[in-house]
């Protein structure tokens, strides 16, 4: 069938070609505009981090005494988060460490596979214990020349690590001699010249102190590492003296002599008693007299430790913590053995486990403005965990140096969160609302927008 003139005109106008591509430019155009803006709010996103914190009590946020801790920072901090790829932990690790990053420009994170990296673990100057603890996940922390190995992944856990490596604060361990001490320059089996060693790489000074002179003034913490002479009466009260001004005390008992200091610890509510504990089944290398420490309070010396990362003790004797009614001095077992071990007295007699094994004090010294600082002390019932022979088993020399660590660091360093276990609840208020309702209803109505923009040029109206 033959088309009309007219039924050839309107097919022609019906495919009117310069039509369709000026309307298909136009379309390309609005379509690159909104890809273009929907790229610069992208980049605006990410360079200008912008977040709300619902919860009730801020959980998920920074504490404040951290933002304090970050705005005072004096030097930039890098943390090396040294995980497997695939480790579980390091969803939850990364979004904290990127709270910090956004808090601080002098804060810079990296996680790093160490069987895929093995240099940058090398660069590091692991110890041999640290390399072997690389399994469970470590973090260093690294400012200039200084570095902190620490394993906790939660805030308190890395701030003390900023705060401890970004520390120009000048620290001293006196290890008190004449007392027949174990000899911190011997380098035999019950020697601890190793345990010195760690403690100048973390950046101690180490020096000799006497007890029948006054503490020198430099003194952060003083080591009572195992005596086995009786310490006179004067020196013990010129030690409590000290301890009453703020001073901080390291005891690592020896339960085969008794040489009195454990009446400068009672004033602090830390004992040990006069018997040793065994562990049959929870032991290190089947040896029962070097029982493992698998359970562990929250104290920060001891925060990360867990049965898959014990303390080998030979021979402890049992430490306490009790009340010596006194409502401002504060004190935990921070340490116990397995409920497998048990004590065996001197006449024989035997008592099932679990026992403490170390225990921590702290009070505050003066009140209000005359506060002078903080009392701090240690009791660990075994002194050969760090002799030479026995610090590199296990945990025990991070368990050492933690101990000391805490008790060397300034006031308010180590508790920077309140309510840990306070839930996750959602406190929804007016305020809040109005940004849910932006949120929601923002987004779909620039799209409804654009879509009425496009439409009314289409169709020429």
């Amino acid at each position: 069938m033959a088309l009309t003139r007219r039924d050839d005109l309107e097919a022609r106008k019906g495919v009117d070609v310069g039509r369709l591509a000026k309307e298909g430019a136009g379309s390309l155009v609005y379509t690159l505009a909104v890809l273009v803006a929907l790229g610069l709010a992208l980049a605006v996103a990410i360079r200008f981090r912008w977040t709300h914190d619902f919860s009730k009590r801020h959980e998920n946020s920074l504490s404040q005494k951290t933002e304090e801790a970050l705005a005072s920072l004096p030097a930039a901090v890098k943390i090396w988060a040294l995980f497997k790829d695939r480790d579980p932990a390091r969803e939850g690790y990364w979004d904290l460490l990127q709270s910090y990053k956004h808090r601080s420009d002098r804060i810079e994170a990296e996680f790093v596979d160490p069987n895929s990296r093995p240099g940058i673990v090398t660069s590091l100057g692991l110890s041999r214990e640290e390399q072997s603890a690389l399994k469970e996940g470590l973090s260093v922390a690294t400012c200039g020349t200084r570095k902190v190995v620490f394993r906790g992944r939660d805030e308190e856990a890395v701030t003390n690590a900023v705060l401890e490596v970004g520390s120009e604060q000048h620290r001293t361990l006196g290890i008190v001699r004449g007392i027949g001490e174990r000899d911190p320059a011997s380098s035999g089996d019950d020697g601890m010249k190793a345990a010195v060693d760690a403690l100048r790489g973390e950046y101690y000074d180490v020096s000799d102190v006497s007890l029948d002179r006054p503490i020198p003034a430099d003194v952060t913490v003083l080591l009572v590492a195992g005596p086995r002479a009786v310490i006179p009466k004067a020196d013990l009260a010129r030690l409590a003296t000290w301890l009453e001004a703020g001073g901080r005390l390291l005891v690592l008992a020896d339960g085969d002599f008794d040489s009195g200091i454990g009446e400068v610890t009672a004033t602090w509510g830390l004992r040990s008693r006069d018997v040793r504990i065994l562990d049959r089944r929870q032991n290190l290398r089947t040896q029962p007299e070097v029982p493992l420490m698998t359970s562990f309070s929250r104290h920060p010396i001891v925060r990360g430790f867990s049965a898959a990362l014990p303390i080998a003790l030979p021979l402890p004797v049992p430490v306490e913590d009790f009340d010596p009614r006194d409502p401002t001095l504060f004190h935990e077992t921070i340490a116990k053995t397995s409920g497998t071990s048990e004590a065996i007295g001197a006449s024989g007699n035997r008592e099932a486990g679990p026992f403490g094994v170390a225990a921590a004090s702290f009070k505050t010294v003066g009140t209000g403005a005359a506060a002078a600082g903080e009392t701090r002390v240690v009791l660990i019932g075994d002194v050969a965990f760090a002799t030479n022979a026995f610090l590199p088993e296990q945990a025990n020399r991070d368990f050492f140096l933690n101990s000391v660590g805490w008790l060397s660091r300034a006031r308010g360093f180590i508790s920077v969160r309140g309510h840990e276990l306070a839930g996750q609840q959602i406190a929804i208020r007016s305020r809040d609302v109005r940004i849910f309702r932006l949120l929601l209803v923002g987004p779909p109505f620039l799209i409804a927008l654009a879509g009425v923009v496009v439409f009314v040029r289409r169709r020429g109206l």
